[in-house]
């Protein structure tokens, strides 16, 4: 009851919001949990789906979740993201409430702004757009594997999920010696060469979870 009296207080608080976006949910980005959502414009309060990825018709979070860089960066994020053969604005801002960080997520539906040219593309060609466009964030443009950025906004989920389900992980760091001087002998083209050489090998032992 508390999350849902909060909810109703930032809508009434932010009254544009209603006009604008087509739903408003809050998040904990660390559980990948939806508190509580509401529909647009009729400001209905209802618990949908549990994990917040499960609103995107996904089974796994989002390798690019803007909460948890909301609240990292702590600064308003927004993105492009896809359900289906639609695209949406996401917008994420960061909260405190009772001693914890929670995310206002804000969806709206710009399908048919031309935002983004889809035409005759079906929803998986969508998809895979929408997701190249938001990978350069957390992606190494070179070795095209998750850069920092992907670290620490995926680490505390990670954290919270192996201290609730009781299971373990590893995470390691490889830190490559002598670029500079394989650089100045061969050129930049050739340390590239070996960046992508070690990420591909370092894929072969990774999960795609």
């Amino acid at each position: 009851m508390e999350q849902e009296a909060l909810l109703k207080r930032i809508l009434r608080e932010l009254d544009l919001v209603g006009q604008f976006y087509d739903s408003i949910r809050l998040v904990d980005p660390v559980r990948k949990t939806v508190e509580i959502a509401s529909a647009m414009p009729e400001n209905a309060l209802t618990k949908e789906i549990p994990e917040c990825h499960g609103f995107w018709d996904k089974t796994l979070p989002c390798t690019n979740c803007i909460s948890m860089r909301a609240i990292r960066q702590n600064r308003t994020i927004v993105k492009l993201e896809s359900k289906g053969s639609r695209i949406f604005i996401q917008t994420a801002v960061p909260i405190d409430y009772e001693g914890k960080r929670l995310v206002v997520e804000s969806m709206k539906d710009v399908t048919e702004d031309g935002i983004i040219d889809i035409a005759n593309m079906d929803s998986f060609q969508i998809r895979k757009l929408i997701e190249q466009k938001n990978s350069a964030i957390i992606k190494d443009a070179i070795a095209r594997i998750n850069n920092e950025a992907f670290i620490f906004e995926r680490l505390p989920a990670d954290l919270e999920r192996a201290y609730r389900e009781r299971t373990s992980f590893a995470l390691f760091r490889i830190k490559l010696r002598n670029l500079d001087a394989i650089e100045d002998a061969c050129g930049r083209e050739t340390v590239n060469y070996a960046l992508k050489n070690v990420a591909a090998i370092l894929k072969m032992f990774t999960r795609a979870d």
